[in-house]
């Protein structure tokens, strides 16, 4: 008896820690707005939710733009932070701002 129940912790406790170890965050769901304004001396693609302005990362950017977007479109996503500083283009400049990563729901 004592053997069928260390089998069975040998291996659940690898499962267990496989799924505690991964580096993803979950993502969350939210309303952004998202705006091409560097036509008109805006920027382009900023990603702003709950009042905070985000860039896309490279997976992103290539989402949004496909999605062919106007001046600006409120959308629902799913969305985490990478970590990382990403830039928009104003102009002739690239502020830096957190870096995002989304997918449209």
């Amino acid at each position: 008896m004592i053997k069928a129940y260390s089998r069975v912790l040998c291996m659940a406790v690898p499962l267990a820690t496989l799924a505690a170890c991964t580096d993803d965050p979950p993502s969350a769901a939210a309303t952004a707005t998202i705006e091409n304004k560097l036509p008109v001396d805006g920027c382009s693609y900023p990603v702003t939710i709950d009042g905070v302005q985000y860039a896309p990362d490279a997976a992103s950017l290539s989402l949004i733009q496909d999605h062919h977007i106007g001046a600006s479109a409120t959308a629902n996503v799913h969305y985490r932070l990478t970590g990382n500083t990403g830039h928009i283009e104003c102009g002739r400049t690239q502020p830096e701002l957190p870096e995002i990563s989304l997918t449209f729901d």
